[in-house]
């Protein structure tokens, strides 16, 4: 509603980890990096369009305003979160001080747990066929090391997908 570009950073799939796959989606992140701001007043409205048609079709979304951020870094690689799992991963290469990380988990499965050592932003633990257990989660980066988001649910079932994305900092930040 304010004219700003969106870009896609990353998207993950339950079955298969590349965003340009059709269907089975699960978790994406957006950005709109260094957007100038002519009216702070006028709160920002999302709005998404799921495309699937089914009757138990959910979405859930975290929107978040972070000052400091000077540029987009990087995205994680998922490994595990498939069909039959209990965990997924998602880890980037080294990062370069400071940089600060946002995670993201979609699933139906119920018991989610945020990763260990991230702040948890907002979470889901039902996971139902009806209800979609989901979360959000970011870290603050100081030193250089990889990024490493696992996040843990109860079922098994399912599976989940996770991605994560960075953003360097300006140091003051």
């Amino acid at each position: 509603n304010k004219s700003h570009t969106f870009t896609r950073r990353t998207a993950k799939f339950r079955v298969g980890a590349d965003y340009t796959a059709t269907g089975d989606l699960w978790s994406e992140i957006w950005d709109c990096v260094g957007a100038a701001d002519a009216s702070p007043s006028t709160r920002i409205a999302v709005t998404i369009d799921p495309k699937r048609t089914e009757a138990n079709n959910r979405g859930f979304a975290y929107v978040a305003e972070v000052e400091g951020i000077t540029a987009f870094s990087q995205v994680g690689v998922m490994s595990g979160g498939g069909i039959s799992s209990t965990s997924v991963t998602s880890t980037t290469a080294t990062l370069t001080p400071t940089e600060i990380c946002f995670s993201g988990l979609s699933t139906f499965a119920s018991g989610v747990s945020s990763p260990t050592g991230w702040d948890s932003l907002a979470s889901n633990t039902n996971g139902t066929n009806s209800v979609h257990g989901f979360g959000a989660a970011k870290k603050l980066i100081t030193t250089s090391v990889a990024a490493e988001a696992i996040w843990t649910y109860t079922s098994a079932t399912y599976g989940a997908a996770a991605t994560v994305a960075t953003y360097t900092l300006s140091s003051s930040d």
